[in-house]
Formats: C-alpha cells, sequence, structure tokens
C-alpha cells in the first residue's frame, strides 16, 4: 500500500491508514532506518513469522521500483535512439562491482551517493579512491542492481542518460 505523507519541521506524519495495514499495534515501539533516499520504519520488536514478511515486502517494493525505472528506460532492442547501429554496452561486463566500507567514507568524509573515481597509480597494492563531483554513470549502478536490470532487458544507453541528467523518474 502506498500512501502519501506529511512532512513538517517536526519531522513526518505517518498515515494511520499506514499503520494499521502495516499492523502495527497501538502501543508498539517502532525503529527508523534512515538509508540513501528513503527512510524505512519497522516494529522494534518482531517474532520470526513477522521479520519474513518484512523482509519479503521490501524486496517486493524493490522489485517494484526496479520495474518502474525499467520501464522509464525502455527496452534494448537495438533502435533505441540512444544507440548508433550495435548496443555500445552489448559486450560490458557490469559484474565488476567494488563497494567503499562505510568506515573508510566516513574518514574520508564521502557521502554514499558520491560518484568515486579509483585507480592504481602505481605497483604496491595502493587504490586512490575520490570524489569526482560528476553527475552518476552506470558504474554507479551496483553490480547485482545492474544484472537485474539488464536481465529486465533495460536499455543500458537509456538508463545512463536518465543517471546523468538527474530529472526525476518517480513520483510527482
Amino acid at each position: 500500500m502506498k500512501l502519501d505523507m506529511t512532512t513538517t519541521k517536526s519531522g513526518a506524519i505517518i498515515p494511520p491508514a499506514a499503520l494499521k495495514a502495516s499492523d502495527f499495534g497501538a502501543h508498539e515501539g517502532a525503529e527508523c532506518h534512515a538509508i540513501n533516499d528513503c527512510v524505512v520504519v519497522l516494529k522494534k520488536c518482531m517474532s520470526a513469522p513477522e521479520l519474513v514478511r518484512a523482509a519479503w515486502a521490501l524486496r517486493m517494493l524493490s522489485a517494484k521500483l526496479i520495474a518502474h525505472l525499467a520501464g522509464e528506460c525502455g527496452a534494448c532492442d537495438g533502435k533505441c535512439g540512444s544507440c548508433d547501429g550495435e548496443c555500445p554496452y552489448s559486450k560490458t561486463d557490469f559484474s565488476v562491482d567494488m563497494q567503499v566500507p562505510e568506515e573508510f567514507r566516513e574518514i574520508a568524509d564521502i557521502t554514499d551517493d558520491a560518484v568515486l573515481h579509483a585507480e592504481f597509480p602505481e605497483k604496491g597494492g595502493i587504490l586512490l579512491c575520490e570524489s569526482t563531483g560528476d553527475p552518476p554513470e552506470l558504474w554507479d549502478v551496483p553490480a547485482p542492481m545492474m544484472g537485474e536490470l539488464l536481465a529486465a532487458g533495460v536499455c543500458p544507453a537509456s538508463l545512463e542518460i536518465l543517471l546523468k541528467s538527474g530529472e526525476a523518474v518517480y513520483g510527482e
């Protein structure tokens, strides 16, 4: 169930219908997870069946969001208009994924949404990683998610255009 929420200077107001639909009790505690571009509110104490249902619901929401993004990008059919002839990404391996650990990001003051450039300047096992300030590109999509998008037939060229544009593709 998707419901609009009101935000005020003092915070967000969760609609009573949302609490009822999610089976929150009247005096039940909650915990809030602030993660990239979203907030997740969970019951503070859950049984195993409740936790399974919550995890599954989050997975289903993720699938809906990926399907929405796929719809915005369009299918990769070689005729999307973004590619001249053969898709330039058809032979690209998007399975390479490097995540900078959270503690390193904190030390270096790198935000989760920062576009990073990494290189090995010389032999010796040192990796230099810096925030570029550039708009996001395909390599900024986590490899498992990129795999899901490609499996769904998403046009990588169209996705990269949307990533770089920064235009809204969800909501009003």
